[in-house]
């Protein structure tokens, strides 16, 4: 009867630890991501498509907010699926509901597809920024190529990003 309750309890334990545990309104919890170094995170998918000039077909970018295993900071990404640029940053235009776009210098990874802030006031600023608005509209200009523009329902945002919290301080 141990042995059962231990092998039940473990395979709970895995179940949640690799699996997604919530999905709402177009966002999805992960906890206990087996690639990379993260802890928790939480993504979504953009509401518009942008093209993905090597082959036409149409792409949808993700917005990822992440924390890593020994870091409880947050990190936020966004996964073009495209190539961007070849420089280590460029500039994405951040622009919320109706207001005025800003632009931000974001650094980009080996690939040139993924953007990325780490934890830091500008992070944390933008973050601020983006709690109780519904749409977030992002810019960037790919290398030689007109600028592309995404679209993502962040209505939920601020509830999933308690939830991320919670999760990368425990």
């Amino acid at each position: 009867m141990k042995l059962l309750i231990k092998i039940i309890s473990s395979i709970v334990a895995l179940f949640f630890l690799s699996n997604t545990f919530s999905q709402g309104n177009g966002w999805i919890v992960n906890l206990g991501i087996a690639s990379d170094n993260v802890l928790a995170e939480i993504i979504t998918t953009s509401k518009t498509p942008i093209k993905n000039y090597k082959n036409s077909e149409k792409i949808y970018p993700e917005l990822r907010f992440f924390c890593e295993k020994d870091n409880p900071g947050i990190f936020m990404e966004i996964n073009w699926k495209r190539f961007i640029s070849s420089f280590r940053n460029t500039e994405i235009g951040i622009k919320t509901d109706n207001k005025q776009i800003k632009w931000m210098k974001f650094d980009l990874d080996k690939s040139g597809e993924i953007s990325y802030l780490k934890s830091s006031r500008k992070l944390n600023n933008l973050i601020d920024n983006l709690n109780n608005k519904k749409r977030l509209t992002i810019e960037a200009e790919p290398y030689s190529e007109p600028s592309i523009t995404v679209d993502f329902d962040i209505t939920e945002l601020k509830k999933y990003l308690n939830e991320l919290s919670n999760l990368c301080i425990n």
